[in-house]
C-alpha cells in the first residue's frame, strides 16, 4: 500500500516559510505555492454479497446468507488529520478571479464491520467469524477555483474538480464446529486501487500583505465504489459461495492553509 511521504511534506512547508517576503504587484494574479492542515470526516458504506441459494452454494439457507451479509454490511465513520502542500495559479478580471489548484496530502480514513463466534441460523453445529474493512492513505485533488473579490484583500470562491486516492478493501471469513479449533470453511480477499472521483467546495482567502495570504475552505469528496472479490469454500466438500465486498467512500474536509504568491 502506498504511504504519504510525511517528511517531504514537512520539508516543503519549511521551505515555504523560508521564502523571502518580496511584495508582489497583484496577489490575485500569478502562481502560488502553499501548505495546508485540517481534518477529514469519512463515511464508508460497506456491502457484502455471498450470492444466492442454489444446489452448489456453501450456505444451506437464505437465513444463513442474510446473517453473514448483515454482519458485514453497513455504514462506518472515521476521522483523521489531513495536511499537505498545494500549487496553483490565479488570473484576475476586475472583481473576478479564476484559477486552478492541485494539492497532495495525508488522508488516513478507515472503517470495519464484522462479528465473531456467530451461530448460523440453520447450521446448528457451526459458528462463523468474519470481518470486512477499508482504508485510505493519501488524497490528491486537481480543481478549478472561481472567486469574487469582496474587497482588495478578501477573495470568496467556489472550487471543484478531480479527487484521487488509494482505497484498500478487504474481507476475511472462517467457520468451525463448536468446541473445536478445526476450520470447516474459509475465504477472503483484498484489493488496493487508485480511485478517481470528484470534489466540490468553497472557501475564502485573505491577503496578508506582501506575497502571503491565508485561506480556509471546505471540500466534499466522493471516491465512488471499490470492491474485492473472493470465495468461501469448505475444506472437505466442493460447495462454494462468492464473497464479494464493496465500499463507497465519501468525506468532508475542513482545512486552513497559507500561500506564497509569485504575482505578476
Amino acid at each position: 500500500m502506498a504511504h504519504l511521504p510525511i517528511g517531504g511534506v514537512v520539508v516543503a512547508a519549511a521551505a515555504l516559510l523560508a521564502l523571502p517576503t518580496t511584495a508582489s504587484a497583484d496577489p490575485w494574479t500569478g502562481y502560488y505555492v502553499g501548505a495546508f492542515a485540517g481534518g477529514a470526516w469519512g463515511d464508508g458504506g460497506l456491502a457484502t454479497d455471498v450470492g444466492t441459494l442454489h444446489s452448489n452454494s456453501y450456505f444451506s439457507s437464505n437465513e444463513n446468507i442474510a446473517s453473514v451479509e448483515g454482519n458485514t454490511s453497513g455504514s462506518t465513520h472515521s476521522k483523521s488529520f489531513t495536511g499537505g502542500v498545494q500549487l496553483g495559479a490565479n488570473q484576475r478580471f476586475d472583481q473576478l478571479v479564476v484559477g486552478a489548484e492541485v494539492d497532495f496530502g495525508a488522508f488516513n480514513l478507515n472503517g470495519t464491520r464484522g462479528a465473531a463466534g456467530i451461530e448460523y441460523p440453520t447450521f446448528a453445529t457451526l459458528s462463523y467469524t468474519t470481518n470486512v474493512a477499508y482504508s485510505t492513505d493519501w488524497l490528491f485533488t486537481a480543481r478549478g477555483r472561481f472567486g469574487w473579490l469582496a474587497s482588495q484583500s478578501l477573495l470568496l470562491y467556489f472550487t471543484g474538480g478531480l479527487a484521487v486516492s488509494d482505497v484498500r478493501v478487504s474481507n476475511a471469513f472462517f467457520d468451525l464446529p463448536a468446541n473445536t479449533g478445526i476450520i470447516f470453511a474459509r475465504g477472503g480477499s483484498a484489493r488496493t486501487t487508485t480511485r478517481a472521483g470528484y470534489t466540490l467546495g468553497a472557501g475564502f482567502e485573505a491577503h496578508l500583505g506582501g506575497p502571503w495570504s491565508i485561506k480556509a475552505e471546505y471540500l466534499y469528496v466522493d471516491l465512488g465504489s471499490t470492491s474485492t472479490k473472493g470465495l468461501i469454500g469448505a475444506t472437505i466438500v466442493p460447495n462454494q459461495s462468492p464473497f464479494d465486498t464493496s465500499v463507497d467512500v465519501t468525506a468532508n474536509i475542513a482545512r486552513i492553509g497559507v500561500n506564497y504568491s509569485f504575482g505578476d
